[in-house]
């Protein structure tokens, strides 16, 4: 079987991705872990996190190949990178609210704690 260089490791030219194939897994991973983040799905979540690691690497390895058009696509899916991050963000800080809540120990501004705990008189005296 044919192999491939990369680097200093050999590889099979039936296991080598092309630059289009890992932007398109990345694609889809992204659109994985937006659909795990809004659904608070921990594991989808993992997951995620683990293929775009992989990913990366992959595509760290080939970087000096990219094409303008390669580069357009890896743009546009750092603008889905960042709205990830901003919903994993959301989802952590959801996630810990609530833990909080449920246990006591919440870490909201203490306002929220005191408006919602104060008791209500009302003069009806006039």
């Amino acid at each position: 079987m044919p192999s491939v260089t990369t680097g200093h490791v050999m590889q099979e030219a039936s296991t080598h991705a092309t630059t289009d194939q890992l932007l398109s897994e990345l694609a889809n991973t992204l659109r994985e872990e937006r659909d795990a983040l809004v659904h608070l799905d921990a594991e989808g979540i993992e997951r995620s996190a683990a293929d775009k690691a992989r990913l990366s690497d992959a595509l760290g390895q080939c970087r000096a190949g990219f094409t303008p058009v390669h580069t357009a696509r890896l743009s546009a899916l750092q603008t889905e990178l960042r709205h990830n991050l901003i919903l994993l963000v959301h989802a952590r800080d959801h996630v810990h609210n609530t833990l909080g809540i449920l246990t006591g120990r919440s870490n909201l501004p203490a306002q929220i704690h005191k408006h919602s705990t104060e008791s209500v008189r009302l003069d009806l005296r006039g």
